[in-house]
């Protein structure tokens, strides 16, 4: 458009135009949905009267199917209509059905914790709140994980609760409150009970279904990781007052204080490599930081040599600013994706100005490496 009517299309034209696409959509499929949904709801209490087991069955599949989408909103709100109309027999199947599938996630967090990560058993747990209150949608993050296998269980848990609920003939005046609501049920500890006993044989299946997370096996996969991020800061190569000038000056610096620690077999390779990568461009990355580094046999065991300047020192940055600290990573052609592992470490940790404020004012080798392996 021309650019003086740019203004009139974002305020005016593209909201209108939107808003009619919206519109004749909703039109065109409003009713679709109202039929779907009413023959639902129709289908819903024709089964009032029918077998409580196979009324209970329809009810908790509906409701655990998408927590809050429109099937179990079919089942909701059949509830309500019909508590409008003094029947308060059917709610009590569907509320029990809508808080067995948090209920079912909360029991399997407290029971089963080798099936959750150590942040889902966190987040598991706050669904006893939430299935006491009556919102099913703390369920559907566990769900969404691995929905072939949790919803077809929540989907039995939910049911068992629904069965029980209209077997016992319990009666729930309220569309909504949970357990809050206690006080109007005719039935309050039977109807508990029934949740409960569906909420369990839930979490049970769930642990059948769910593979296990094995909080051994990541604790000290973390453990290793930080053995090896301690491994590669030490006292012996670092150095907080380096002398070099110039780019040659400060690599021949860190290169002599890796050989002089024993991190190299051949001092003259393991520089060539240096200044082979220093061809395809600098490692000078601004922000006073410089990060040279190669991955060669010439490496007998990693290592990331530190060296502080408190004047600076020319490493041919981008922004043509002088460094302060460098890093110089040695890694050996054996150790994987670890020469990968360590950029990235460094670069996120040097992404934060008071960190690299913190390592320039650092006062001994020690509290450099104390601030580098800090997670």
């Amino acid at each position: 458009m021309p650019r003086q009517l740019e203004g009139l299309k974002s305020i005016f034209l593209i909201p209108i135009i939107s808003i009619g696409i919206v519109g004749t959509l909703m039109v065109l499929i409003g009713k679709p949905c109202a039929a779907i949904n009413d023959a639902m709801m129709n289908f819903l209490a024709g089964l009032q009267n029918s077998n409580p087991i196979i009324l209970g069955i329809v009810v908790g599949c509906m409701s655990a199917f998408d927590m809050g989408g429109p099937v179990n909103k079919a089942a909701y709100v059949t509830g309500t209509v019909l508590l409008g109309q003094g029947n308060y027999f059917f709610m009590a199947g569907v509320s029990a059905a809508c808080i067995t599938p948090p209920l079912v996630i909360a029991i399997a967090a407290t029971f089963f914790k080798n099936r959750f990560t150590k942040a889902d058993r966190t987040a598991g747990l706050i669904n006893y709140i939430l299935g006491c209150t009556h919102i099913t949608e703390g369920a559907i993050p566990f769900a969404a994980k691995n929905p072939l296998k949790v919803i077809p269980v929540l989907m039995v848990g939910s049911s068992i609760s629904a069965v029980l609920s209209y077997m016992l003939k319990i009666q729930v005046p309220a569309p909504h409150g949970g357990f809050l609501i206690l006080g109007l049920v005719n039935k309050p500890l039977m109807w508990v009970a029934c949740i409960l006993a569906g909420s369990v044989v839930g979490a049970i299946l769930y642990a059948a279904v769910t593979p296990k997370v094995t909080g051994a096996a990541e604790d000290s996969k973390k453990k290793a990781v930080n053995k090896t991020n301690d491994s590669l800061f030490q006292e012996g190569t670092v150095k907080l007052d380096i002398s070099g000038k110039t780019k040659d000056e400060v690599i021949d610096e860190m290169v002599s204080l890796l050989d002089g620690d024993g991190v190299l077999s051949d001092k003259d390779t393991f520089k060539k490599a240096i200044y082979a990568r220093e061809k395809l461009s600098t490692t000078g990355m601004g922000m006073g930081i410089a990060i040279p580094h190669a991955k060669t046999g010439a490496v007998i065991k990693p290592r990331v040599a530190v060296g502080i300047s408190k004047t600076g020192f020319d490493f041919e940055a981008e922004d043509g600013e002088p460094a302060y600290i460098v890093f110089m990573i040695a890694t050996n052609d054996k150790d994987g994706d670890l020469h990968l592992r360590t950029l990235a470490s460094l670069s996120s940790k040097l992404m934060h100005e008071e960190f690299i404020n913190s390592l320039r004012n650092a006062k001994s080798s020690k509290e450099v490496v104390s601030l580098l392996n800090k997670q």
